[in-house]
C-alpha cells in the first residue's frame, strides 16, 4: 500500500526535509484562542437610582463595561463590593471615600457579563489608596484561555481657581496609579484602561501632533491633565483606541454643544489599530440624564476587538527529526524554588 503524499504543482520541488545532522532542535507549537470582546467606557453621572445600572448594561449589551462617576460610596471598612445582577452578570464597585483628593462625584465600577465571565474567574481585585478612594479600581480575570486586567479610573477636572491645587494633586496620584497598575501586570496579562481622563490627547499645548500614543481621529490639544501621557504611552507601547476609531468620539458635550474627547480606552497600540469603536447615538440619547434632544454631557463609547491568547509549548526533536512529547515540568526545581525563594519565584506566586 502506498503512503499518502501531499499534492504539488507540476514541476514543483518537494519541501526539504529536516536537517538530520543537527543533534538537538527545538520545535514550537502555538495554540491560539480567539475571543471577540465588546467593551464600553461610560461616565454615567450617578447610579443612585436602582434601575439605572441594569438599564445601562442592558442597552449597551457589552461583555465589559467601565462605569465612571457612579457616585456610590464605599460601605464601612471596605474598599470595594460586588453587586450581582442574576440575569446579566456582576458588578465590582469601587466607591468613593473621605479625602481632600476625592469627592462625591467619584466612584467607579466594572460590569462583567455572565455570557463570558463568572465570579470564579476573578483572580485579584486592586483598589487605589485611601487618599484617592473611588478614583479607580482594577480586576484581574483569569482562566486557562484568558488573562485580562480591566482597569477603570476617573481623573478629576482641574478648576481655574478654587480647589485647583488639590485637584492637580489628585489627578497626578490617579494618573500614577493607572500607570503602575499597567506596568506591574504579568507579561501574559492584557491590561485595558477605561477612563475619564478629563483631557483631550494627541497634541501638545502648541498644537503639535504627538508622534505616538494616539491615532488620527478625535485628537486635540491637551488640558491641564494631559501632561506626561505621551511619554508614558510611548514607553509602554500603549495608545488611546478612541483616537484610532473615528466613530468613537467626541465623548463629552457641553451645554453649548461643543464636543471633546476626554474619555479614553487605553490598550496596546497594535490592538488599538485593529479595534472597531463607535458611539451608539440612539442608545446614548436614551441613557443621558439631562433631558435634551441634543447630545449632552458624557456619551458611552463601545469598542469591539478580537482577544488573542497564545499558548506555546516546547517539543524536543531528536537527530532523526522526530518530535517527542512536550517538555515536562521539573517538579524538584519548582519545590526548591518555593522553599528557598531562588529562581523565578514571581512566576510561581502569580
Amino acid at each position: 500500500m502506498s503512503s499518502w503524499q501531499p499534492r504539488r504543482a507540476p514541476g514543483a520541488e518537494a519541501r526539504p526535509s529536516l536537517d538530520r545532522r543537527r543533534a538537538v532542535a527545538l520545535a514550537f507549537i502555538a495554540f491560539i484562542t480567539f475571543m471577540k470582546l465588546r467593551s464600553a467606557v461610560y461616565n454615567v453621572l450617578a447610579l443612585a437610582r436602582p434601575y439605572r445600572l441594569e438599564h445601562i448594561v442592558q442597552k449597551l449589551d457589552c461583555d465589559i463595561v467601565y462605569l465612571i462617576g457612579t457616585q456610590i460610596r464605599c460601605p464601612a471598612n471596605t474598599c470595594h463590593h460586588i453587586q450581582r445582577l442574576p440575569a446579566l452578570g456582576f458588578v465590582i464597585h469601587f466607591g468613593y471615600g473621605r479625602s481632600p483628593f476625592t469627592s462625591k462625584c467619584a466612584g467607579c465600577a466594572i460590569f462583567f457579563s455572565k455570557k463570558k465571565f463568572s465570579e470564579k474567574m476573578v483572580q485579584q481585585i486592586t483598589t487605589t489608596s485611601d487618599d484617592i478612594r473611588g478614583r479607580g479600581g482594577a480586576v484581574r480575570i483569569k482562566k486557562k484561555n484568558m488573562d485580562l486586567k480591566p482597569i477603570v479610573a476617573y481623573v478629576p477636572p482641574i478648576p481655574a481657581k478654587e480647589g485647583r491645587a488639590a485637584a492637580l494633586k489628585s489627578a497626578e496620584m490617579t494618573k500614577k496609579w493607572i500607570q503602575v497598575e499597567v506596568e506591574k501586570s504579568p507579561a501574559r496579562t492584557l491590561p485595558m484602561v477605561g477612563a475619564d481622563l478629563n483631557t483631550n490627547l494627541g497634541c501638545d499645548k502648541s498644537g503639535q501632533a504627538w508622534s505616538s500614543g494616539t491615532g488620527g481621529f478625535n485628537t486635540s490639544r491637551i488640558g491641564p491633565n494631559g501632561g506626561g501621557w505621551e511619554e508614558w504611552l510611548s514607553l509602554v507601547g500603549y495608545a488611546s483606541a478612541t483616537t484610532y476609531c473615528k466613530e468613537a468620539g467626541p465623548t463629552f458635550y457641553s451645554w453649548a454643544g461643543n464636543g471633546s474627547t476626554i474619555d479614553h480606552f487605553l490598550v496596546p497600540e497594535d490592538l488599538a489599530k485593529k479595534m472597531v469603536g463607535l458611539i451608539p447615538w440612539s442608545i446614548a440619547r436614551q441613557l443621558q440624564i439631562i433631558p435634551d434632544a441634543r447630545p449632552r454631557d458624557h456619551q458611552p463609547s463601545i469598542y469591539t476587538f478580537n482577544y488573542v491568547m497564545k499558548f506555546v509549548c516546547n517539543l524536543v526533536a531528536d537527530d532523526s527529526g522526530n518530535c517527542s512529547k512536550p517538555v515536562r515540568w521539573d517538579f524538584e526545581k519548582l519545590a526548591s524554588c518555593v522553599q528557598t525563594g531562588e529562581g523565578r519565584i514571581e512566576f510561581l506566586t502569580d
